[in-house]
């Protein structure tokens, strides 16, 4: 924000402390990634967090209806 002389610090800092979401146009626009996930490992050790939106249980199912011989693979056995 240092290219928009209006939003000074002060203003920063008002606008973080109402609470309230707010949205800013950045010039140049800066990429933001998003990435939601229940495991990681972090230093060898595997950590495991609530699935809070459901998303494992819909990714389980989308791998599952992909295992070969799921209903709805309709490829010969030899060509799973």
């Amino acid at each position: 924000m240092q290219e928009m002389p209006a939003w000074t610090e002060a203003r920063i800092v008002e606008a973080m402390g109402r609470g309230e979401s707010q949205t800013v146009r950045l010039s140049p626009p800066v990429p933001v990634v998003i990435a939601y996930i229940t495991a990681l490992v972090k230093d060898g050790q595997v950590h495991f967090f609530d699935d809070i939106y459901g998303h494992d249980r819909m990714l389980q199912a989308a791998l599952k209806a992909r295992e070969p011989g799921a209903r709805g693979d309709t490829r010969p056995a030899g060509q799973r």
